[in-house]
């Protein structure tokens, strides 16, 4: 399990008496870093570093020899550092040697281009004289530089707040383990302790029970856990906002507001709505499937896969359709002129029939679990409700079911592992309970819904599945 792997800050070089100066400097300032000479590769980490959004680079790591040579092994131990997933990411040039800054870019960038557009270089002079060891002068060098990034100082302060409201929760934890054991003064090293590992295992042990109740089991005990901290991590990031935090978003309303191209709609919206499953139970809220066998889905279930999935398509009728739908309607004919328009209607909808299959076919159809919550959390579902949806390629020939009635369309997405861009189109006229017990072999996990999404989707089902049919003149 990975703990305490919060450092922000790493200092790269290789030179102890500029580093460590610069590493107590930090410190007075409660800013946690690591530290990396960069003087030998087989030094360097086994794995780059993510979550950094500071960096401390001297130019020169050990490394004799023109521009050129230093700054290609510079750009190297870099990329062995840092991770290009670590972004915005301010990078100090630590180095009186301004002219290397351009040419570090260009190797950089040439050799591993993954970081361009996540890096914003700065240089501050290293001094000579120790004066970056006052840990106000560094605060304000460093306070100077970052202000002229406005705005990744907002995600740096929203992930502040995150960590706040984890360590308050966890702080509160530990508040009632230390009150259920009657840790004390009195107690040796040893008994104190015993004593706060005994109270931290009851409250956990407390708090797991009281989310899974009868159900409690080892394999699922983390997950209990989570979705008992969780919210309360929640309520204490969004009420950890102070004013400065309030007025440090507001250069971000401007007059004229700012619209988003339709890339970045689909990108946003897709980041927003669409998650990866992980290691978790097959069936659980939010949780997408593919129908991966047809025919053992229609064996199982007993309805065609036309008939559940074909009615979220908008496949266009034959020219002539809908009027000889009319005259039939009509009464107007006599009993051949009924059975000839009877033979043709049939034949027209064969023709609908082999154009729903055909598109069907391009689609994805899919089933999304809709299932309680709670029903969830406490491990109790007898049946999982799964809820008929369809994945259509987006900008394509095939239509589908404008959002209205029986059918909820949710924006264009991107979805891992499918190529292109897709509509998910909803049905609440067909709905599935399945047990959970047992992923069935024709349904695939592919994906998940996020939370508030998934929340529409459920809301939206239940106020259809409970509409009032009466009578009005």
């Amino acid at each position: 399990m990975r703990t305490l792997e919060t450092a922000r800050v790493c200092i790269i070089d290789d030179e102890r008496e500029e580093y460590l100066p610069l590493i107590q400097a930090l410190g007075r300032l409660r800013i946690g870093s690591i530290h990396v000479a960069g003087d030998k590769v087989e030094d360097l980490p086994d794995e780059p570093l993510s979550g950094l959004r500071l960096v401390f680079l001297d130019m020169k790591l050990g490394t004799e020899g023109d521009d050129n040579m230093v700054t290609a092994h510079t750009a190297q131990v870099f990329s062995r550092v840092v991770s290009p997933t670590s972004a915005p990411l301010v990078v100090v040039v630590w180095t009186k040697h301004k002219d290397l800054i351009e040419t570090f870019r260009q190797r950089l960038f040439d050799a591993y281009p993954e970081y361009q557009g996540r890096l914003l270089f700065t240089r501050i002079e290293k001094p000579t004289d120790g004066s970056y060891t006052s840990a106000e002068v560094l605060r304000e060098l460093v306070s100077a530089e970052l202000k002229k990034y406005y705005p990744s100082e907002i995600l740096w302060r929203w992930e502040q707040l995150v960590h706040d409201a984890a360590t308050a929760t966890t702080e509160e934890i530990c508040r009632h383990a230390t009150k259920r054991t009657q840790v004390n003064n009195a107690d040796s090293e040893e008994a104190g302790t015993a004593k706060l590992q005994k109270g931290l295992s009851e409250i956990l042990q407390i708090l797991i029970l009281a989310e899974a109740e009868q159900n409690i089991a080892p394999e699922t005990a983390f997950v209990d856990l989570l979705s008992v901290l969780n919210p309360l991590h929640n309520d204490r990031l969004e009420h950890g906002v102070e004013l400065g935090d309030a007025k440090a978003a507001e250069p971000l309303i401007p007059a004229q507001p700012v619209d988003a191209t339709d890339e970045e709609k689909l990108e946003l919206n897709s980041m927003l709505m669409i998650a990866r499953q992980g290691n978790e139970p097959p069936f659980r809220p939010g949780v997408v499937f593919r129908v991966t066998n047809s025919e053992s889905f229609e064996t199982r279930l007993g309805i065609s896969m036309h008939e559940v999935f074909g009615e979220l398509l908008c496949v266009p009728k034959p020219q002539g359709y809908k009027n000889l739908k009319a005259r039939l309607k009509s009464g107007n004919l006599d009993m051949a002129q009924r059975e000839e328009v009877q033979a043709q209607i049939r034949e027209k909808e064969a023709e609908i029939e082999k154009s729903t299959k055909d598109w069907l076919s391009k689609c994805v159809p899919i089933l999304i679990d809709v299932s309680p919550s709670c029903d969830f959390a406490q491990r109790k579902p007898r049946l999982a409700k799964l809820l008929s949806a369809l994945m259509v390629p987006h900008g394509t020939e095939i239509k589908c079911q404008e959002e209205q009635g029986a059918f909820r369309r949710l924006p264009v997405v991107k979805i891992h592992g499918f190529e292109g861009t897709w509509d998910i189109v909803v049905c609440s006229r067909f709905g599935f309970n399945i047990s959970p017990i047992q992923a069935p072999a024709d349904l695939e996990v592919i994906y998940r819904l996020r939370e508030p999404i998934l929340i529409d989707v459920r809301a939206w089902s239940s106020a259809q599945d409970s509409r009032i049919g009466y009578l009005y003149i």
